[in-house]
């Protein structure tokens, strides 16, 4: 799901946490305040805030939140390995040479004539300097 995505791997991770249930807690430990589950429990419609998926982007990427080093390690090692056809958005923010970690999602709204909702974060390299990144749309 991370490296390509994959709704079935998701909706696996999304149970494994215990759905929005598990999902409400880890925001609450992380201090999430703008991120709400779907009322229906469908991973994939969660709506979020950049504050929030900015903050993600910070325990991914520091060592005061309470992720351990070799769990963010990981997290951005998968980030960082994202399929070719998928390295869009925040990427392009990033300087050539550079591995930007990223996460993009997509998705047509049914109540807006499928529209698509598309969003991308992560953290890109540009002029020496690292950069977090959350760019997210609505229809």
């Amino acid at each position: 799901m991370i490296r390509s995505s994959d709704n079935d791997s998701a909706t696996m991770l999304w149970d494994a946490v215990g759905g929005a249930a598990g999902m409400r807690a880890g925001n609450s430990r992380l201090g999430f305040t703008g991120t709400v589950s779907d009322p229906n429990d469908f991973w994939g419609l969660t709506i979020t805030t950049v504050q929030d998926q900015l903050g993600l982007l910070k325990a991914l990427t520091s060592s005061t939140w309470p992720l351990t080093h070799r769990s963010r390690a990981y997290v951005a090692d998968l980030l960082s390995q994202v399929e070719a056809d998928q390295v869009w958005g925040v990427s392009e923010a990033a300087d050539a040479g550079t591995t930007p970690v990223l996460k993009n999602g997509w998705l047509p709204v049914d109540s807006d004539d499928d529209l698509w909702a598309i969003n991308s974060i992560g953290r890109a390299e540009h002029g020496g300097d690292y950069y977090l990144v959350a760019v997210l749309s609505s229809s």
